[in-house]
Protein backbone atom coordinates (compact mmCIF):
# COMPACT_ATOMS: atom_id res chain seq x y z
CA UNK A 1 0.00 0.00 0.00
CA UNK A 2 3.17 2.76 1.02
CA UNK A 3 4.46 1.38 -2.29
CA UNK A 4 1.11 2.48 -3.94
CA UNK A 5 0.93 5.65 -2.52
CA UNK A 6 4.37 6.71 -3.55
CA UNK A 7 3.63 5.95 -6.75
CA UNK A 8 0.68 8.01 -6.95
CA UNK A 9 2.85 10.98 -5.73
CA UNK A 10 5.43 10.68 -8.02
CA UNK A 11 2.61 10.54 -10.61
CA UNK A 12 1.45 13.92 -9.13
CA UNK A 13 4.69 15.47 -9.37
CA UNK A 14 5.45 14.27 -12.97
CA UNK A 15 2.40 15.10 -14.59
CA UNK A 16 2.49 18.94 -15.82
CA UNK A 17 6.49 17.70 -16.43
CA UNK A 18 4.75 15.41 -18.92
CA UNK A 19 1.89 17.80 -19.91
CA UNK A 20 4.82 20.01 -21.00
CA UNK A 21 6.85 17.16 -23.05
CA UNK A 22 3.58 16.35 -25.01
CA UNK A 23 3.47 19.69 -26.10
CA UNK A 24 7.48 19.59 -27.29
CA UNK A 25 7.01 16.42 -28.96
CA UNK A 26 3.75 17.55 -30.67
CA UNK A 27 6.14 20.45 -32.46
CA UNK A 28 4.18 23.33 -30.63
CA UNK A 29 6.79 26.10 -31.70
CA UNK A 30 5.81 28.59 -28.97
CA UNK A 31 5.09 27.30 -25.15
CA UNK A 32 4.16 29.81 -22.74
CA UNK A 33 5.03 28.45 -18.76
CA UNK A 34 3.27 30.78 -16.46
CA UNK A 35 4.97 30.11 -13.02
CA UNK A 36 7.33 32.35 -10.40
CA UNK A 37 9.80 29.21 -10.18
CA UNK A 38 11.97 29.48 -12.72
CA UNK A 39 14.68 27.24 -10.90
CA UNK A 40 11.78 24.52 -11.15
CA UNK A 41 10.86 24.63 -14.45
CA UNK A 42 14.25 24.93 -15.20
CA UNK A 43 14.68 21.50 -13.71
CA UNK A 44 11.48 20.47 -15.57
CA UNK A 45 12.94 21.81 -18.63
CA UNK A 46 16.68 19.65 -18.15
CA UNK A 47 14.36 16.63 -17.35
CA UNK A 48 12.93 16.81 -20.97
CA UNK A 49 15.81 17.88 -22.75
CA UNK A 50 17.10 13.66 -21.87
CA UNK A 51 16.71 10.99 -24.18
CA UNK A 52 14.34 8.54 -22.35
CA UNK A 53 13.60 4.68 -23.93
CA UNK A 54 10.30 5.85 -25.53
CA UNK A 55 12.15 6.28 -29.20
CA UNK A 56 14.28 9.51 -28.06
CA UNK A 57 17.96 8.79 -29.20
CA UNK A 58 19.54 12.25 -29.03
CA UNK A 59 19.57 15.00 -26.31
CA UNK A 60 18.48 17.75 -27.01
CA UNK A 61 20.51 21.48 -26.79
CA UNK A 62 18.86 23.82 -24.06
CA UNK A 63 19.23 27.64 -24.40
CA UNK A 64 18.20 30.34 -22.30
CA UNK A 65 17.52 33.82 -22.70
CA UNK A 66 17.60 36.84 -20.11
CA UNK A 67 17.63 40.69 -20.21
CA UNK A 68 21.34 40.63 -18.71
CA UNK A 69 22.94 37.55 -19.93
CA UNK A 70 21.71 37.58 -23.17
CA UNK A 71 21.21 34.57 -25.36
CA UNK A 72 23.24 31.42 -23.73
CA UNK A 73 23.94 27.69 -24.36
CA UNK A 74 23.03 25.75 -20.79
CA UNK A 75 22.78 22.52 -22.17
CA UNK A 76 24.04 20.84 -18.82
CA UNK A 77 25.81 17.63 -20.39
CA UNK A 78 27.89 19.95 -22.46
CA UNK A 79 30.68 19.77 -19.81
CA UNK A 80 33.48 21.40 -22.23
CA UNK A 81 32.80 24.91 -23.37
CA UNK A 82 34.01 24.82 -26.38
CA UNK A 83 31.31 22.35 -27.54
CA UNK A 84 28.76 24.89 -26.34
CA UNK A 85 27.34 27.50 -29.29
CA UNK A 86 28.66 31.16 -28.76
CA UNK A 87 26.14 34.14 -29.74
CA UNK A 88 26.94 37.98 -29.79
CA UNK A 89 26.55 39.86 -27.04
CA UNK A 90 24.13 41.79 -28.80
CA UNK A 91 21.81 39.35 -28.07
CA UNK A 92 20.69 40.66 -25.24
CA UNK A 93 18.04 42.12 -27.26
CA UNK A 94 14.96 40.16 -27.80
CA UNK A 95 14.73 40.80 -31.45
CA UNK A 96 18.43 40.04 -32.11
CA UNK A 97 17.98 37.18 -29.90
CA UNK A 98 14.77 35.86 -31.84
CA UNK A 99 17.11 36.65 -35.46
CA UNK A 100 19.42 33.95 -33.58
CA UNK A 101 17.14 31.66 -33.11
CA UNK A 102 15.54 31.55 -36.83
CA UNK A 103 19.56 30.23 -38.00
CA UNK A 104 19.14 27.03 -36.29
CA UNK A 105 15.66 25.69 -36.94
CA UNK A 106 17.24 22.33 -38.49
CA UNK A 107 20.19 21.69 -36.30
CA UNK A 108 19.30 18.74 -33.89
CA UNK A 109 16.14 19.29 -31.13
CA UNK A 110 16.80 22.50 -29.21
CA UNK A 111 14.81 24.18 -26.35
CA UNK A 112 15.20 27.94 -25.91
CA UNK A 113 13.57 29.47 -22.91
CA UNK A 114 13.07 33.11 -22.55
CA UNK A 115 12.56 34.35 -19.13
CA UNK A 116 12.26 38.53 -19.27
CA UNK A 117 10.15 38.63 -22.58
CA UNK A 118 6.29 39.40 -21.40
CA UNK A 119 7.13 43.79 -21.08
CA UNK A 120 8.40 43.46 -24.41
CA UNK A 121 5.05 42.28 -25.55
CA UNK A 122 3.02 44.79 -23.89
CA UNK A 123 4.56 47.62 -25.60
CA UNK A 124 6.91 46.70 -28.56
CA UNK A 125 5.36 45.81 -31.92
CA UNK A 126 8.83 44.08 -33.44
CA UNK A 127 8.85 41.48 -31.34
CA UNK A 128 5.64 40.27 -31.63
CA UNK A 129 6.17 40.56 -35.05
CA UNK A 130 9.69 38.82 -34.48
CA UNK A 131 8.10 36.18 -32.49
CA UNK A 132 5.05 35.60 -35.13
CA UNK A 133 7.76 35.11 -37.85
CA UNK A 134 9.72 32.57 -35.63
CA UNK A 135 6.84 30.37 -35.30
CA UNK A 136 6.12 29.89 -38.49
CA UNK A 137 9.61 29.27 -38.98
CA UNK A 138 9.81 26.36 -36.08
CA UNK A 139 6.49 25.14 -37.09
CA UNK A 140 7.97 22.05 -39.09
CA UNK A 141 11.42 21.59 -37.10
CA UNK A 142 12.13 20.15 -33.47
CA UNK A 143 13.25 23.63 -32.11
CA UNK A 144 10.75 24.88 -29.67
CA UNK A 145 10.86 28.15 -27.98
CA UNK A 146 9.32 28.34 -24.00
CA UNK A 147 8.32 31.77 -22.46
CA UNK A 148 8.85 31.41 -18.84
CA UNK A 149 6.48 34.39 -16.92
CA UNK A 150 4.91 34.80 -13.35
CA UNK A 151 1.90 36.91 -15.91
CA UNK A 152 0.33 35.76 -18.88
CA UNK A 153 0.55 38.69 -21.34
CA UNK A 154 -0.79 37.30 -25.18
CA UNK A 155 -1.22 40.14 -27.80
CA UNK A 156 -4.13 39.31 -29.99
CA UNK A 157 -1.61 38.57 -32.90
CA UNK A 158 -0.15 35.64 -31.12
CA UNK A 159 -3.07 33.93 -29.90
CA UNK A 160 -3.09 31.34 -32.12
CA UNK A 161 0.59 30.55 -31.75
CA UNK A 162 1.22 29.55 -27.91
CA UNK A 163 0.04 27.08 -26.06
CA UNK A 164 -0.21 27.76 -22.05
CA UNK A 165 0.37 25.77 -19.17
CA UNK A 166 -0.10 27.48 -15.50
CA UNK A 167 2.05 25.61 -13.10
CA UNK A 168 0.30 24.84 -10.15
CA UNK A 169 1.63 25.87 -6.73
CA UNK A 170 3.54 23.03 -5.00
CA UNK A 171 1.37 20.67 -3.87
CA UNK A 172 1.08 19.21 -0.42
CA UNK A 173 3.24 15.74 -1.49
CA UNK A 174 6.12 18.37 -3.05
CA UNK A 175 6.18 20.70 -0.05
CA UNK A 176 6.95 17.42 2.35
CA UNK A 177 9.77 16.98 -0.10
CA UNK A 178 11.18 20.13 0.72
CA UNK A 179 10.70 19.58 4.33
CA UNK A 180 12.30 16.23 4.65
CA UNK A 181 15.01 17.74 2.68
CA UNK A 182 15.93 20.92 4.77
CA UNK A 183 15.81 18.32 8.02
CA UNK A 184 17.52 16.14 6.34
CA UNK A 185 20.26 19.20 5.93
CA UNK A 186 20.22 20.13 9.42
CA UNK A 187 20.90 16.67 11.01
CA UNK A 188 23.93 16.88 8.69
CA UNK A 189 27.31 17.10 10.70
CA UNK A 190 27.71 20.22 10.30
CA UNK A 191 25.38 21.38 12.02
CA UNK A 192 26.13 18.87 14.94
CA UNK A 193 26.14 20.93 18.48
CA UNK A 194 23.59 23.64 17.26
CA UNK A 195 21.32 22.69 19.81
CA UNK A 196 18.51 22.54 17.12
CA UNK A 197 14.85 21.05 17.45
CA UNK A 198 14.47 19.31 14.44
CA UNK A 199 12.23 15.99 15.84
CA UNK A 200 8.77 16.55 14.86
CA UNK A 201 5.70 14.12 15.30
CA UNK A 202 3.58 13.18 12.31
CA UNK A 203 1.01 15.46 13.35
CA UNK A 204 3.23 18.33 14.06
CA UNK A 205 5.29 17.87 10.06
CA UNK A 206 1.47 17.41 8.84
CA UNK A 207 0.42 21.08 10.44
CA UNK A 208 3.59 22.89 9.47
CA UNK A 209 3.28 21.47 5.71
CA UNK A 210 -0.16 22.50 5.78
CA UNK A 211 0.55 25.62 6.88
CA UNK A 212 2.46 25.96 3.87
CA UNK A 213 0.69 25.57 1.39
CA UNK A 214 -0.12 28.22 -0.98
CA UNK A 215 4.04 28.67 -0.82
CA UNK A 216 6.33 27.97 -3.90
CA UNK A 217 9.11 25.91 -2.70
CA UNK A 218 11.77 28.86 -2.47
CA UNK A 219 9.49 30.39 -0.22
CA UNK A 220 9.05 27.45 1.90
CA UNK A 221 12.34 26.66 2.01
CA UNK A 222 12.82 30.73 3.23
CA UNK A 223 10.01 30.45 6.21
CA UNK A 224 12.07 26.98 7.20
CA UNK A 225 15.76 29.01 7.33
CA UNK A 226 13.76 31.96 9.02
CA UNK A 227 12.21 29.73 11.58
CA UNK A 228 15.26 27.79 12.18
CA UNK A 229 17.52 31.36 12.37
CA UNK A 230 14.91 32.65 15.18
CA UNK A 231 13.42 29.71 16.86
CA UNK A 232 15.73 27.14 16.87
CA UNK A 233 13.30 25.35 15.18
CA UNK A 234 10.14 24.75 13.05
CA UNK A 235 7.48 27.31 14.11
CA UNK A 236 4.19 27.01 12.24
CA UNK A 237 2.87 30.71 13.53
CA UNK A 238 6.65 31.40 11.71
CA UNK A 239 5.60 29.53 8.57
CA UNK A 240 1.80 31.39 8.87
CA UNK A 241 3.12 35.01 8.75
CA UNK A 242 5.02 34.11 5.05
CA UNK A 243 1.94 32.93 4.11
CA UNK A 244 -0.10 35.71 5.37
CA UNK A 245 3.45 37.71 3.27
CA UNK A 246 2.68 35.89 0.21
CA UNK A 247 -0.76 35.64 -0.73
CA UNK A 248 -0.67 39.88 0.49
CA UNK A 249 1.43 40.21 -2.32
CA UNK A 250 -0.42 39.18 -4.70
CA UNK A 251 -2.84 41.89 -4.92
CA UNK A 252 -6.21 40.70 -5.10
CA UNK A 253 -5.60 38.19 -1.80
CA UNK A 254 -5.76 39.36 1.45
CA UNK A 255 -5.14 36.51 4.26
CA UNK A 256 -7.39 36.91 7.63
CA UNK A 257 -7.08 35.18 11.02
CA UNK A 258 -9.72 35.97 12.69
CA UNK A 259 -11.41 35.20 16.27
CA UNK A 260 -14.78 35.73 15.63
CA UNK A 261 -16.81 32.83 16.67
CA UNK A 262 -20.48 31.73 15.39
CA UNK A 263 -21.53 32.88 18.95
CA UNK A 264 -20.29 36.73 18.11
CA UNK A 265 -23.53 36.53 15.83
CA UNK A 266 -26.67 37.60 16.77
CA UNK A 267 -29.77 36.07 15.23
CA UNK A 268 -29.31 34.00 11.90
CA UNK A 269 -30.67 30.78 13.47
CA UNK A 270 -31.95 28.89 10.17
CA UNK A 271 -27.89 30.26 8.22
CA UNK A 272 -26.29 28.73 11.93
CA UNK A 273 -27.95 25.73 11.72
CA UNK A 274 -26.91 25.22 8.00
CA UNK A 275 -23.43 26.21 8.63
CA UNK A 276 -23.01 23.70 11.39
CA UNK A 277 -24.44 21.10 9.92
CA UNK A 278 -21.16 21.50 7.09
CA UNK A 279 -18.41 21.70 9.65
CA UNK A 280 -16.93 18.73 8.82
CA UNK A 281 -17.86 18.16 5.21
CA UNK A 282 -14.50 18.43 3.62
CA UNK A 283 -12.81 15.25 6.10
CA UNK A 284 -12.05 11.81 4.41
CA UNK A 285 -14.77 10.54 6.20
CA UNK A 286 -17.40 12.86 4.15
CA UNK A 287 -15.90 11.33 0.93
CA UNK A 288 -15.91 8.68 1.68
CA UNK A 289 -19.89 9.02 2.82
CA UNK A 290 -20.23 9.80 -0.60
CA UNK A 291 -20.61 13.46 -0.06
CA UNK A 292 -20.10 16.06 -2.76
CA UNK A 293 -17.47 18.86 -1.76
CA UNK A 294 -19.20 22.15 -1.32
CA UNK A 295 -19.44 24.70 -3.73
CA UNK A 296 -20.44 27.81 -1.15
CA UNK A 297 -23.09 30.05 -0.22
CA UNK A 298 -24.39 33.60 -1.57
CA UNK A 299 -25.80 35.97 1.45
CA UNK A 300 -27.92 38.55 0.23
CA UNK A 301 -29.56 41.23 2.38
CA UNK A 302 -29.04 44.63 3.93
CA UNK A 303 -25.77 46.22 5.18
CA UNK A 304 -25.01 45.81 8.95
CA UNK A 305 -26.69 42.75 9.53
CA UNK A 306 -23.63 40.49 9.91
CA UNK A 307 -22.89 39.30 6.29
CA UNK A 308 -19.65 39.90 6.91
CA UNK A 309 -19.40 38.81 10.59
CA UNK A 310 -20.52 35.26 9.58
CA UNK A 311 -18.06 34.80 6.89
CA UNK A 312 -15.13 35.35 9.79
CA UNK A 313 -17.21 33.24 12.07
CA UNK A 314 -17.87 29.80 9.39
CA UNK A 315 -13.50 30.41 8.95
CA UNK A 316 -13.01 30.06 12.79
CA UNK A 317 -15.62 27.47 13.31
CA UNK A 318 -14.32 25.05 10.46
CA UNK A 319 -10.95 25.77 11.61
CA UNK A 320 -10.11 26.86 8.00
CA UNK A 321 -8.01 30.09 6.93
CA UNK A 322 -9.98 32.72 5.12
CA UNK A 323 -9.16 34.35 2.05
CA UNK A 324 -10.82 37.64 0.77
CA UNK A 325 -10.59 38.37 -2.77
CA UNK A 326 -10.37 41.89 -3.81
CA UNK A 327 -12.30 42.56 -6.94
CA UNK A 328 -11.25 45.94 -7.26
CA UNK A 329 -7.57 44.86 -7.80
CA UNK A 330 -7.69 42.12 -10.50
CA UNK A 331 -8.40 44.68 -13.07
CA UNK A 332 -5.32 46.01 -15.21
CA UNK A 333 -4.65 48.21 -17.35
CA UNK A 334 -2.80 45.76 -19.64
CA UNK A 335 -4.43 43.94 -22.01
CA UNK A 336 -4.96 40.31 -20.67
CA UNK A 337 -3.59 41.38 -16.93
CA UNK A 338 -7.04 41.43 -15.65
CA UNK A 339 -7.94 37.60 -16.62
CA UNK A 340 -4.58 36.64 -15.59
CA UNK A 341 -4.67 38.08 -12.12
CA UNK A 342 -8.21 36.11 -11.50
CA UNK A 343 -6.45 33.47 -12.25
CA UNK A 344 -3.53 33.50 -9.99
CA UNK A 345 -5.84 34.39 -7.37
CA UNK A 346 -7.98 31.25 -7.82
CA UNK A 347 -4.52 29.20 -8.20
CA UNK A 348 -3.72 30.59 -5.01
CA UNK A 349 -6.72 29.64 -3.09
CA UNK A 350 -6.76 26.30 -4.06
CA UNK A 351 -3.14 25.88 -3.26
CA UNK A 352 -4.17 26.64 0.04
CA UNK A 353 -7.27 25.27 0.13
CA UNK A 354 -8.99 23.56 2.30
CA UNK A 355 -10.26 27.49 2.62
CA UNK A 356 -12.70 30.04 2.95
CA UNK A 357 -12.72 32.43 -0.41
CA UNK A 358 -14.30 35.18 0.91
CA UNK A 359 -16.06 37.92 -2.18
CA UNK A 360 -17.74 41.27 -0.30
CA UNK A 361 -19.93 42.73 -2.15
CA UNK A 362 -19.65 40.82 -4.85
CA UNK A 363 -21.88 42.99 -7.29
CA UNK A 364 -20.00 46.05 -6.77
CA UNK A 365 -17.04 44.15 -8.87
CA UNK A 366 -19.47 42.04 -11.34
CA UNK A 367 -22.15 44.44 -12.02
CA UNK A 368 -20.95 45.77 -15.27
CA UNK A 369 -20.39 42.17 -16.91
CA UNK A 370 -23.67 42.70 -19.09
CA UNK A 371 -22.59 45.52 -21.18
CA UNK A 372 -18.97 45.00 -20.57
CA UNK A 373 -18.58 44.75 -24.48
CA UNK A 374 -19.48 48.13 -24.82
CA UNK A 375 -17.50 49.70 -21.52
CA UNK A 376 -14.07 47.71 -21.29
CA UNK A 377 -13.67 45.94 -24.65
CA UNK A 378 -15.06 42.82 -22.77
CA UNK A 379 -12.28 42.78 -19.90
CA UNK A 380 -15.60 42.28 -17.17
CA UNK A 381 -17.55 40.00 -18.86
CA UNK A 382 -14.26 37.49 -19.82
CA UNK A 383 -13.36 37.54 -15.79
CA UNK A 384 -16.61 36.88 -14.80
CA UNK A 385 -17.04 34.47 -16.95
CA UNK A 386 -14.09 32.65 -15.85
CA UNK A 387 -15.06 33.41 -12.43
CA UNK A 388 -18.65 31.50 -12.96
CA UNK A 389 -17.06 28.97 -14.64
CA UNK A 390 -14.39 28.25 -12.05
CA UNK A 391 -17.26 28.16 -9.21
CA UNK A 392 -19.48 25.64 -11.23
CA UNK A 393 -16.51 23.38 -12.39
CA UNK A 394 -14.13 23.31 -8.90
CA UNK A 395 -12.84 20.15 -7.67
CA UNK A 396 -10.48 21.76 -4.55
CA UNK A 397 -12.03 22.25 -1.49
CA UNK A 398 -12.07 26.29 -1.78
CA UNK A 399 -15.74 27.10 -0.35
CA UNK A 400 -16.96 30.37 -1.52
CA UNK A 401 -19.02 32.63 0.63
CA UNK A 402 -19.94 35.79 -1.67
CA UNK A 403 -21.93 38.83 0.18
CA UNK A 404 -24.32 41.20 -1.86
CA UNK A 405 -26.37 44.15 -0.07
CA UNK A 406 -27.85 45.15 -4.18
CA UNK A 407 -29.57 42.14 -5.36
CA UNK A 408 -30.73 43.93 -8.28
CA UNK A 409 -27.27 44.46 -9.26
CA UNK A 410 -26.11 40.30 -9.83
CA UNK A 411 -25.87 38.90 -12.95
CA UNK A 412 -28.36 36.19 -13.94
CA UNK A 413 -25.45 33.63 -14.31
CA UNK A 414 -24.42 33.87 -10.84
CA UNK A 415 -27.56 32.86 -9.36
CA UNK A 416 -28.25 29.89 -11.52
CA UNK A 417 -28.36 26.27 -9.87
CA UNK A 418 -24.99 24.73 -9.26
CA UNK A 419 -23.01 28.02 -8.43
CA UNK A 420 -23.60 28.06 -4.97
CA UNK A 421 -25.25 25.38 -2.59
CA UNK A 422 -27.26 27.96 -1.30
CA UNK A 423 -28.49 31.43 -1.29
CA UNK A 424 -29.89 33.28 1.76
CA UNK A 425 -31.21 36.42 2.52
CA UNK A 426 -30.08 38.41 5.81
CA UNK A 427 -33.27 40.40 7.16
CA UNK A 428 -32.97 42.99 9.40
CA UNK A 429 -33.08 41.81 12.86
CA UNK A 430 -36.18 40.78 14.66
CA UNK A 431 -36.89 41.39 18.68
CA UNK A 432 -35.57 38.51 20.29
CA UNK A 433 -32.24 38.78 17.70
CA UNK A 434 -31.86 42.63 18.91
CA UNK A 435 -31.81 41.77 22.13
CA UNK A 436 -29.28 38.80 21.29
CA UNK A 437 -27.34 41.68 19.64
CA UNK A 438 -27.45 44.09 22.47
CA UNK A 439 -26.13 40.90 25.07
CA UNK A 440 -23.75 39.91 22.91
CA UNK A 441 -21.76 43.35 22.78
CA UNK A 442 -22.62 44.96 25.63
CA UNK A 443 -20.88 41.57 27.22
CA UNK A 444 -17.95 41.93 24.81
CA UNK A 445 -17.16 45.38 26.01
CA UNK A 446 -17.49 44.97 29.87
CA UNK A 447 -14.43 45.40 31.94
CA UNK A 448 -14.71 46.06 35.87
CA UNK A 449 -14.57 49.70 35.45
CA UNK A 450 -17.20 50.87 32.67
CA UNK A 451 -19.76 48.45 35.11
CA UNK A 452 -21.50 47.11 32.31
CA UNK A 453 -23.77 44.74 33.69
CA UNK A 454 -26.61 43.25 31.58
CA UNK A 455 -28.96 43.28 34.31
CA UNK A 456 -28.68 46.74 35.19
CA UNK A 457 -30.11 48.07 31.68
CA UNK A 458 -33.94 47.87 30.36
CA UNK A 459 -32.89 45.19 27.46
CA UNK A 460 -36.99 45.38 26.25
CA UNK A 461 -37.09 49.43 26.13
CA UNK A 462 -33.46 48.78 24.13
CA UNK A 463 -35.07 46.47 21.80
CA UNK A 464 -38.32 48.56 20.66
CA UNK A 465 -36.43 52.19 20.50
CA UNK A 466 -34.24 50.13 18.33
CA UNK A 467 -36.88 48.98 15.76
CA UNK A 468 -35.39 48.80 12.35
CA UNK A 469 -32.30 49.09 13.30
CA UNK A 470 -29.04 46.79 11.84
CA UNK A 471 -26.77 44.35 13.88
CA UNK A 472 -24.10 47.05 12.89
CA UNK A 473 -26.18 50.17 14.17
CA UNK A 474 -26.67 48.45 17.57
CA UNK A 475 -23.27 47.81 18.13
CA UNK A 476 -22.18 51.43 17.06
CA UNK A 477 -25.06 52.29 19.58
CA UNK A 478 -23.55 50.63 22.60
CA UNK A 479 -19.91 51.86 21.14
CA UNK A 480 -20.77 55.47 21.27
CA UNK A 481 -22.89 55.32 24.92
CA UNK A 482 -19.28 53.90 26.40
CA UNK A 483 -17.58 57.46 24.87
CA UNK A 484 -20.43 59.39 26.38
CA UNK A 485 -19.71 57.67 29.69
CA UNK A 486 -16.22 57.26 29.19
CA UNK A 487 -16.30 61.57 28.76
CA UNK A 488 -19.11 62.33 31.58
CA UNK A 489 -16.61 60.81 34.46
CA UNK A 490 -13.31 61.03 33.28
CA UNK A 491 -13.32 57.26 32.39
CA UNK A 492 -14.53 56.94 36.32
CA UNK A 493 -18.28 56.14 35.60
CA UNK A 494 -19.79 53.14 34.41
CA UNK A 495 -22.15 53.06 31.96
CA UNK A 496 -25.61 53.71 32.29
CA UNK A 497 -29.33 53.03 30.65
CA UNK A 498 -29.73 56.75 29.72
CA UNK A 499 -26.42 56.71 27.83
CA UNK A 500 -28.01 53.85 25.45
CA UNK A 501 -31.20 55.42 24.98
CA UNK A 502 -29.16 58.82 24.35
CA UNK A 503 -26.85 56.63 21.63
CA UNK A 504 -29.89 55.08 20.11
CA UNK A 505 -31.82 58.78 19.87
CA UNK A 506 -28.69 60.38 17.82
CA UNK A 507 -29.11 57.87 15.26
CA UNK A 508 -31.13 57.29 12.13
CA UNK A 509 -31.20 53.84 10.95
CA UNK A 510 -30.67 52.88 7.11
CA UNK A 511 -33.50 51.20 7.00
CA UNK A 512 -35.59 54.90 7.37
CA UNK A 513 -33.39 56.40 4.65
CA UNK A 514 -33.33 53.25 2.11
CA UNK A 515 -37.05 51.89 3.07
CA UNK A 516 -38.30 50.83 -0.86
CA UNK A 517 -34.43 49.21 -1.28
CA UNK A 518 -35.46 46.91 1.15
CA UNK A 519 -39.18 46.24 0.45
CA UNK A 520 -37.62 45.94 -3.15
CA UNK A 521 -35.00 43.29 -1.96
CA UNK A 522 -37.76 41.47 0.39
CA UNK A 523 -39.86 41.38 -2.60
CA UNK A 524 -37.10 39.79 -4.69
CA UNK A 525 -36.13 37.02 -2.21
CA UNK A 526 -39.52 34.88 -2.43
CA UNK A 527 -38.88 32.07 -4.05
CA UNK A 528 -35.08 32.87 -5.08
CA UNK A 529 -33.31 32.49 -1.61
CA UNK A 530 -33.93 31.15 1.68
CA UNK A 531 -33.94 33.53 5.03
CA UNK A 532 -31.21 33.39 7.37
CA UNK A 533 -33.49 33.66 10.34
CA UNK A 534 -36.36 31.86 10.97
CA UNK A 535 -38.43 35.05 12.63
CA UNK A 536 -39.24 35.89 9.75
CA UNK A 537 -39.09 39.97 9.78
CA UNK A 538 -40.48 43.15 11.06
CA UNK A 539 -43.77 43.66 10.15
CA UNK A 540 -42.73 47.08 8.97
CA UNK A 541 -40.08 49.80 8.73
CA UNK A 542 -40.29 52.30 11.20
CA UNK A 543 -40.82 56.01 9.30
CA UNK A 544 -38.81 58.86 10.79
CA UNK A 545 -42.50 59.87 12.51
CA UNK A 546 -42.54 56.48 14.27
CA UNK A 547 -39.18 56.98 15.76
CA UNK A 548 -39.80 60.12 16.99
CA UNK A 549 -43.59 58.45 18.62
CA UNK A 550 -41.50 56.06 19.82
CA UNK A 551 -38.98 58.22 21.60
CA UNK A 552 -42.13 60.32 23.10
CA UNK A 553 -43.57 56.91 24.17
CA UNK A 554 -40.59 55.45 26.31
Amino acid sequence: MAQQNQQEVLSLEKRQEKDLEVLIKARYPIIWLVTHEELRTKQMIFNIAQPDSQGDEKFRNVYSWNLIDGLEDITPWKIDDKKKKDFPDESTSPELAIEEIMKFPNEGLNLVVFYDLHPFLEENPMVIRALKNLAFALEHTYTNLIIVSSQLVIPPELEKFIAVIDLELPSYERLENVFNAFIQGLKSPDYKGKSLQVDFSDNEKHNIISAAQGLTNKEFEEALAKSVVSKRTIDKAIILEEKRQAVRKSGALEFYETQEEIASVGGMDSLKEYILERHDCFSDNAQKYGLPTPKGILLLGIQGCGKSLMCKAVSSLWGMPLLRLDVGAIFGGFVGESESNMRKAVKLAEAVSPCILWVDEIEKGLSGSQSSNYSDAGTTSRVFGFFITWMQEKTKPVYLIATANDVTQLPPELLRKGRFDEIFFVDLPVEEEREEIFKIHLKKRTTPINGIDINNFDLSDLVERTRGYSGAEIEQAVIDALYRSYSRGNGQTPVIHDDLVFAISATKPLSVTMSENIEEAREWIEGRARKASSAGSDVAIPSLEDLENIKIEL
